[in-house]
């Protein structure tokens, strides 16, 4: 009776202490602002993405409408 009652108590203990590893942290959510700016020209508007700063420009000429971060993949796992 008395071995039974170690086993039930280890297990309980053990099941404890391996389900209190299992809770999840909230993910803070951040605020990604973008700001776009209407062409004057919409034929002249053109969409240039930087590889090595992994970012995305909308141009009209030199004026920058848009800004954003984006993800172009790798070589081995190029972006479809």
């Amino acid at each position: 009776m008395r071995i039974i009652f170690r086993l039930c108590f280890l297990t309980a203990l053990a099941a404890f202490a391996l389900l209190t590893s299992c809770s999840t942290t909230p993910k803070s959510a951040t605020i990604y602002h973008v700001v776009a700016h209407k062409p004057h020209e919409p034929s002249k508007v053109r969409v240039a993405v930087s590889l090595s700063k992994q970012n995305v420009y909308v141009m009209e000429g030199d004026r920058c409408l848009m800004a954003a971060a984006t993800s172009v993949g790798m070589n081995i796992h190029p972006t479809p």
